[in-house]
C-alpha cells in the first residue's frame, strides 16, 4: 500500500514540475516587451522536461512491477 501511495506521490510531483516549467517557460499571456526583450537567451525546456518524464516513466514501471510481483507471491 505504501508503494501504491509513493507511486501516486510520483506522478503527481512530475505534473506539478511540468507545469511550472512550461507556464515559466511560455508564460500565460501575450508577449510584451519584457518578455521578448531577451529572447536569444530563451532556452526551450522540453529536452529537460522530456529527459524527467522519461526518468520518472521507469520509475513507475519499475514500482508497478514490484506491486505486481508482491501480489503474485502474496495471493
Amino acid at each position: 500500500m505504501l508503494l501504491i501511495a509513493a507511486t501516486l506521490a510520483i506522478v503527481v510531483l512530475l505534473v506539478a514540475f511540468n507545469v511550472v516549467n512550461l507556464r515559466e517557460a511560455h508564460g500565460d499571456g501575450p508577449p510584451h516587451y519584457a518578455r521578448v526583450a531577451n529572447m536569444r537567451e530563451w532556452i526551450n525546456p522540453l529536452p529537460v522536461v522530456i529527459a524527467v518524464d522519461l526518468a520518472t516513466a521507469l520509475i513507475i514501471a519499475w514500482s508497478v512491477h514490484l506491486i505486481v510481483r508482491r501480489r503474485r507471491e502474496n495471493p
